[in-house]
């Protein structure tokens, strides 16, 4: 799917308004020039916008130009030494899915998976414009197909994770209102056909638009169908850093639709519609596949969501290894707005266990007011206290809290592969210990919790494989624990639980070994990255006053699929190499009794001394 490049695209969206105006559209002189296009702008509200083609708000009607789809990125540049900067300058701007790192360009996630684009030149040098320029143009189109079933194929290709760009052809009325009822004009619906709402996060492209007497205006809008705890909103939405659901690979019908609204509709909840500065709304009649029979009259988008068997399982490219995330207690014990910075905070914090460090740009704070993120590196927490008496941070998303509501309780999201030299047992949170703190004893029944920055595949997750815990020096079929590894909704969160009690003697402290095995048999995300640091291997110790509790466990691990078949009736397979060659030292079995090729055979047994009748299939 290759896009026009901007200079065709110009011209087609220029001769289109040419032809409107012969019959009675929007008439061609009211487009800006050409030369204008493409410009890149300082923006009065704040940060940069390039210059869309656009009519200055007074088109005759409102018309969908485009629709492609993109990576989400905050965009920073780099100080004179090379650091990247503490602000963004341009917040969910869709970028190129194809760009990787380079002498432009730099792509990072945060602790959470948000992506940050980092671009390689100071802000205000003609090589930081080229580099933006080239990241934000040549988005990958979507063309105008129906969802209603008699449209033909192929149906356009979109990431499960990909943001949605609405491109139109003049400026958009963005006041607080328009703002509210977004997500109600422009929606995503899901399935077989495409008709369960999506919920997704719509919002207006602050870096693409143009001016009018009024100010800074978008000519276009996003939609990311990909939510997380950073994007706070009066009434916040689901965490879905998945995006859409895939599609299914037997049918090539599409399975998710892209709605706007053209026409106002209480019954179903759209209250505004889209509109240019004029007033004048979308003409469902001149904006491609429509759905007549909507009460709000949609101009229609279908598309097909990316599978198991697309390009990078689906999903946008991802070339960044995924990390253990640590949530570290802490409190927030000062809270100072800083003048003349909107959401600038400077705080007084202090570290409740030995997770501790010195705070880095980037990293954020959890509060009970939303997250904050550190833009200025600090000075090391007291030794004693686990005190810092400065740390500078920013609110995240568009509401900015006071200062007192940052009071209290917090924790730091930070990542493994930032801080190689703290504890491993700092990024395993133990659920049910008494002490969060790493080295502290754990009862029998605890359970153990690893977070990642973003969603991996939980497939990958083995408790005889990839994710496992034993007593002793090593795992053995008697010493490996038998458990279960669960996943968070998101994907984000495993849990490991034993299915029964820890075995123990009261008056001593056991220890086990949580591993997180690396290599091929590792865990990985969801586009089989696998995590860019190992974790070592961390012991716990077992709280000597606990109970004693007698259980164990046997598990059985085979290196190749060649194993009995006891099920009737049998299968008539050639009897394998192995066997053909060792007659003598191997059971006398018959061609029938062989199945050369399956799934691994595996069992998982449990047993307890009778003190206790919990047992686990």
């Amino acid at each position: 799917m290759q896009p026009l490049p901007p200079f065709r695209a110009q011209a087609l969206v220029s001769l289109f308004a040419l032809a409107l105006g012969a019959c009675g559209g929007s008439s061609s002189s009211d487009f800006i020039s050409t030369t204008d296009v493409g410009q890149l702008l300082p923006n009065p509200e704040g940060g940069l916008f390039f210059v869309d083609l656009h009519q200055n708000g007074r088109a005759r009607s409102l018309r969908l130009a485009e629709t492609s789809w993109a990576r989400l990125v905050d965009v920073y540049d780099i100080d004179a030494n090379g650091e990247r900067g503490a602000e963004p300058l341009l917040v969910d701007v869709p970028v190129r899915p194809d760009l990787v790192d380079g002498s432009d360009h730099a792509l990072e996630a945060d602790a959470l998976g948000r992506t940050v684009l980092v671009l390689q030149h100071p802000r205000g040098t003609p090589a930081f414009e080229g580099a933006l320029r080239r990241a934000a143009q040549e988005l990958p189109s979507v063309p105008p197909k129906d969802d209603d079933g008699g449209a033909a194929g192929p149906f356009p290709f979109v990431p499960r994770n990909a943001a949605l760009v609405l491109r139109f052809d003049d400026l958009l009325d963005d006041r607080a209102e328009v703002r509210a009822g977004l997500a109600e004009a422009a929606r995503v619906l899901v399935g077989y056909p495409p008709r369960v709402r999506h919920i997704a996060r719509v919002f207006f492209d602050q870096g693409h638009g143009g001016l009018s007497a009024a100010g800074f205006h978008p000519t276009r809008v996003v939609i990311d169908v990909t939510t997380s705890p950073l994007e706070p909103a009066p009434d916040p939405l689901p965490v879905n850093p998945v995006g859409l659901p895939a599609s299914l690979v037997t049918t090539p019908l599409p399975n998710v639709s892209v709605r706007v609204a053209t026409r106002e509709d209480f019954g179903s909840g759209v209250f505004t519609v889209l509109r240019n500065l004029g007033g004048r709304a979308i003409d469902p009649l001149e904006n491609g596949p429509r759905d007549a029979g909507s009460p709000t009259l949609d101009v229609v988008r279908a598309l097909r969501s990316g599978n198991s068997q697309d390009l990078h399982n689906g999903f946008l490219l991802d070339l960044i290894a995924p990390s253990l995330v640590g949530r570290w207690a802490a409190r927030v014990q000062s809270a100072v707005a800083v003048p003349g910075e909107r959401g600038a905070f400077v705080l007084g914090l202090a570290f409740d266990t030995a997770c501790a460090k010195a705070l880095a740009p980037g990293e954020l704070l959890e509060t009970g007011a939303g997250f904050l993120e550190v833009t200025q590196p600090s000075a090391f927490p007291d030794g004693t206290s686990g005190q810092i008496d400065e740390v500078h941070v920013r609110a995240r998303g568009a509401l900015v809290p006071a200062a007192s509501q940052l009071l209290g309780g917090a924790h730091l999201w930070t990542s493994l592969a930032a801080n190689p030299g703290v504890a491993p047992a700092c990024f395993v949170e133990v659920l049910g210990a008494a002490s969060p703190a790493p080295g502290a004893e754990v009862p029998p029944e605890a359970r153990f919790r690893l977070r990642f920055d973003e969603p991996m595949a939980p497939e990958s997750f083995d408790p005889l494989e990839s994710l496992r815990l034993f007593s002793g020096a090593k795992p053995s079929a008697t010493r490996t624990v038998v458990g279960v590894v669960s996943a968070s909704a998101e994907a984000t969160t495993f849990d490991f639980e034993p299915a029964l009690p820890l075995a123990h003697v009261q008056g001593r402290t056991e220890r086990y070994t949580l591993e997180l095995v690396a290599g091929a048999r590792g865990v990985s995300d969801l586009a089989g990255n696998q995590p860019s640091a190992s974790l070592a291997s961390i012991e716990f110790a077992l709280g000597a006053a606990a109970p004693s509790l007698s259980s164990g466990g046997l598990s059985l691990r085979f290196t190749s699929p060649d194993e009995y078949d006891p099920r009737p009736p049998a299968l008539d397979h050639p009897v394998d190499s192995p066997r053909a060659a060792f007659p003598l030292l191997l059971p006398p079995l018959g061609s029938q009794d062989i199945t050369p090729v399956g799934p691994d055979l595996r069992g998982l047994f449990e047993y307890d001394d009778g003190s206790r009748t919990q047992h686990a299939a």
